[in-house]
C-alpha cells in the first residue's frame, strides 16, 4: 500500500508542475500581420488549418443583405437629445463628440477596436445622451457603420432619444422570441443600426448572462 501511495503522490506532484496544455492558447499576441491576414468579420483567424469543408465554405452575411432583412421603422430624433441639429448652439455641442470620436480612432490605430461600452456608476449620468450622439458622430465619417445596442434592460431609453420603436428588442431575442433580423432597426442614415432594449422582463441579469448573449 505504501508503494501505491508513493506512486500516486509522485504523479500528483508531476501534474502540479506541468503547465496546462491549453495555456498557450489563452493569450494571443495581436500583431499588425495577423490582423491584416484575418478574414473579414473576424478579429483573428481561429479556423482550423485543416478544418472540415463546412468551415471552408462558411459564408458571412454582407451588410447590404442585413439591411434588406432588418426592420426599417420611421425614426424621429428627439431634438433635446441630439446635438447634431441645424442650430449654431447644437453645432458647438457636437464638438466634444467629434473629439471623442477622434480619440477612439487613435486607439483603433494601435489595437483592434470593435466594441465600445458606455456605462456609469449611478443612474442619470448621461449614458443615453452620450451613446446616441457618439453613434451619430461616428456614422458621419465616410465608410463608418455603427450598431447601437441598448443593453440597459432595467431602464431602456435609447429608443426615446432616437424616436424609434422600443420593441422587439434585445430581451425578446435573448428569450428566443425574435431573431436578429426582427430586432435590428435601420435608421434614416443606413450606416446607423439600432437594437432597442425590448419588452420589460423580471430577470435582466440572467438574460445578459445567458448563452444567446
Amino acid at each position: 500500500m505504501s508503494r501505491i501511495h508513493d506512486a500516486l503522490k509522485k504523479a500528483a506532484e508531476e501534474r502540479a508542475w506541468q503547465p496546462p496544455a491549453s495555456s498557450a492558447q489563452t493569450f494571443v499576441e495581436v500583431t499588425e500581420g495577423n490582423i491584416r491576414s484575418a478574414p473579414a468579420g473576424n478579429g483573428l483567424d481561429t479556423a482550423p488549418k485543416n478544418g472540415s469543408a463546412k468551415a471552408d465554405k462558411q459564408t458571412f452575411l454582407r451588410f447590404e443583405q442585413l439591411l434588406n432583412r432588418c426592420a426599417h421603422p420611421k425614426w424621429t430624433l428627439d431634438p433635446r437629445m441630439s446635438v447634431f441639429g441645424g442650430t449654431d448652439s447644437k453645432k458647438i455641442g457636437a464638438e466634444p463628440f467629434r473629439t471623442l470620436r477622434s480619440r477612439l480612432s487613435q486607439i483603433a490605430d494601435t489595437r483592434l477596436l470593435k466594441r465600445v461600452v458606455i456605462t456609469s456608476s449611478v443612474p442619470a449620468e448621461g449614458k443615453t445622451f452620450v451613446a446616441a450622439n457618439l453613434a451619430q458622430s461616428i456614422v458621419r465619417q465616410p465608410d463608418r457603420r455603427v450598431l447601437l445596442i441598448d443593453a440597459d434592460l432595467r431602464a431602456s431609453s435609447l429608443h426615446l432619444a432616437l424616436g424609434a420603436p422600443s420593441t422587439p428588442g434585445l430581451t425578446d431575442y435573448l428569450r428566443g422570441e425574435a431573431d436578429e433580423f426582427a430586432i435590428i432597426q435601420s435608421g434614416p442614415d443606413q450606416n446607423l443600426c439600432f437594437i432597442p432594449g425590448g419588452n420589460e422582463v423580471s430577470n435582466p441579469s440572467e438574460l445578459l448572462l445567458g448563452e444567446r448573449m
